[in-house]
């Protein structure tokens, strides 16, 4: 790193996901050669400066018959102010983050944040080298909105979390199968059987149907444990780590 510009770096810092740049915060912190103390110290100050502008924000989305609106919200008190999909684009800088998307059905009070999916699909061009943070889907959101919001959840994201009353075998396949950003899997209202085919799924790499059968085995949620799961501090919630024979983990949190 020592023959790399500084300068190149800060201009181009911003296109690093959030982890690397705090790797670049915190660079080589324990060396103690002083040229190469000040050496880190320049990147230090390139990557906390990037770190600090950055801004990140969450899009609620809401989906009625095909009818977008979107609400915006940034994670700071400062960014706090709920936006329009149109106010927000003209936010959008090479700082800008969008953490978390949530998919929402039938929610009341969006009516006047409606936009047109042309319009939502050109935002999230703007970041499509970035990986989301999050995807969450409602468990009241609509199975025929799966399709019509394809562009939206079909994206490298690190977690995703859904319910298992409302999902599709595409969505989970994706996500399982494909997107090589995940991390974390959360799923809400769910059962043995589902969590025992969701593991599998991953752990073979096989694509399963999961919308055409529910519980068969007649295990509880408590059962999970015969699958490794351990108890968090919560008792409705559950939790493991599962690994592939590539060596790629993925953590599974289930809620009763």
């Amino acid at each position: 790193m020592d023959r790399i510009p500084v300068a190149f770096v800060d201009s181009v810092a911003h296109a690093l996901s959030d982890d690397n740049l705090l790797h670049l915060c915190f660079v080589n912190f324990w060396r103690t050669c002083e040229k190469h103390s000040r050496k880190c110290d320049l990147w230090r100050k390139v990557g906390e400066r990037h770190y600090k502008k950055r801004k990140n924000y969450e899009l609620k989305v809401v989906v009625n018959d095909e009818a977008l609106s979107v609400e915006v919200q940034g994670e700071l008190a400062e960014d706090s102010k709920h936006s329009t999909l149109t106010e927000f684009s003209k936010l959008i800088n090479p700082f800008t983050r969008i953490s978390r998307v949530t998919m929402f059905t039938n929610f009341e009070g969006f009516e006047e944040l409606a936009c047109q999916k042309t319009q939502l699909q050109r935002v999230l061009e703007l970041f499509q080298n970035q990986t989301i943070d999050e995807i969450y889907v409602s468990k009241f959101f609509e199975l025929s909105n799966f399709s019509f919001t394809r562009f939206l959840w079909k994206r490298p994201v690190h977690d995703i979390g859904f319910s298992s009353l409302s999902f599709t075998d595409e969505f989970v396949a994706y996500h399982i199968l494909e997107n090589e950003s995940l991390k974390q899997v959360f799923v809400t209202d769910t059962t043995y059987t589902f969590m025992c085919k969701l593991i599998k799924s991953w752990k073979d790499e096989l694509k399963l149907e999961f919308c055409s059968e529910r519980d068969s085995e007649g295990k509880s949620f408590s059962d999970l444990r015969d699958l490794g799961f351990e108890k968090t501090d919560s008792l409705s919630v559950s939790r493991c780590s599962v690994v592939r024979k590539s060596g790629r983990s993925l953590k599974f949190y289930a809620f009763k």
